[in-house]
């Protein structure tokens, strides 16, 4: 397992992690938590620079942020009954005033058993986390390059069923199909008339 630590956009070190207990380790980091240049991520990137253009992979973590609408302790009870692998760290804004709005805020950390290796299915794979088991998810962390700030504390782990990484909608796929037959048609008519 492993998690990109990152300082101000750029890779800084990519953690290699045994197990998901280690992983818990360098992102539940208090004295990390309130400086704004230094963040994690689950994606690895080309060029050692984090954004959306540059991802490779979601190895093998993949989280979800919550920012309000749920309580951690509620969120705990729906992935038990589930049976998944996971755990919650609160970030440093839980249950404080954040535009004069007290709420739980955290991260749901789940394992994978295979990684993602497209962002078409990690966008997959988002949306059918948020629609099957965390509708409460913060709607504006759902690139595959999201930075997350270090948390405070780690609020629980459990062990379970490893997340399956889902397959986008056929529509998307024959959609990129015909893309590819387009391409691959312009490129041989160029081709020709070299």
């Amino acid at each position: 397992m492993q998690i990109s630590e990152i300082t101000s956009q750029v890779i800084a070190t990519i953690k290699e992690c045994p197990t998901f207990h280690d992983v818990l380790n360098v992102i539940v980091q208090p004295t990390l938590a309130n400086q704004k240049s230094k963040y994690w991520s689950t994606a690895e990137f080309a060029n050692n620079k984090r954004a959306n253009k540059n991802y490779i992979s979601t190895p093998n973590i993949f989280a979800i942020d919550i920012d309000g609408g749920l309580t951690i302790e509620d969120c705990q009870a729906r992935l038990l009954q589930k049976g998944y692998t996971f755990a919650i760290a609160p970030t440093r804004n839980h249950r404080v005033a954040k535009d004069e709005v007290v709420a739980d805020r955290f991260r749901v950390l789940f394992v994978l058993n295979t990684p993602i290796r497209c962002e078409k299915v990690f966008s997959a794979t988002w949306n059918w986390v948020v629609e099957s088991l965390l509708p409460e998810a913060d709607k504006a962390c759902k690139d595959p390059a999201r930075g997350y700030y270090y948390s405070t504390s780690l609020f629980c782990v459990s062990d379970g069923l490893l997340l399956e990484p889902k397959q986008p909608p056929v529509s998307d796929v024959k959609l990129r199909a015909k893309e590819t037959v387009k391409k691959f048609a312009a490129l041989s008519t160029v081709s020709k008339t070299l």
